[in-house]
């Protein structure tokens, strides 16, 4: 059986092969043409080109080359390219994204270290304080309980002398009598 849906022809065993898999003569002049490389300007050598040639011997035009090809091939082909490309701006987007991140993790590291050594030295500054502090309590509790003895024994002290005005009055009682 055959296909001509656009006036080519392809021979298969099957009528659902001719819709599943059909072959076209295909041009594809104009996608190689868009994949081509910008043109660099060489100098010209003195021999003819391909179109001057063909000018020359009296062709109006150059005949095209056109390929059989599978479609669904093709448009697999083309599918999987397009892909290609967008996986290649994911692949820089997310590059550029991990960048980034780095770029935070490394000002985020260094800003903690900072804190860190600045919280360290606080903790080191106030231990010694605190140890001062005790000391310094320890003195002051020290030169109270020197100060409460001390006048504890002026009070004691000044209890013995009365009792002793007390006593040396009543032997002068007891000796004018």
């Amino acid at each position: 059986s055959s296909c001509s849906d656009d006036g080519s022809s392809y021979d298969s065993d099957t009528e659902n092969s001719c819709y599943n898999r059909r072959r076209y003569s295909f041009n594809i002049y104009d996608d190689i043409k868009s994949r081509e490389l910008p043109i660099c300007h060489h100098r010209r050598s003195k021999s003819f080109t391909t179109a001057e040639l063909a000018l020359k011997q009296g062709a109006r035009s150059l005949p095209r080359r056109t390929f059989e090809v599978d479609i669904q091939t093709y448009m697999i082909y083309k599918n999987l390219k397009v892909r290609e490309a967008k996986l290649e701006e994911l692949i820089k987007h997310l590059k550029s994204t991990a960048k980034i991140y780095d770029d935070q993790i490394e000002q985020l590291s260094n800003a903690y270290e900072e804190r860190y050594q600045t919280f360290k030295s606080t903790e080191e500054n106030s231990s010694k304080i605190l140890s001062k502090q005790k000391k310094v309590s320890e003195a002051v509790k020290q030169i109270y309980n020197d100060a409460t003895a001390k006048g504890k024994l002026n009070y004691e002290l000044s209890l013995l002398e009365d009792k002793l005005k007390e006593i040396d009055e009543f032997i002068e009682q007891f000796c004018f009598k």
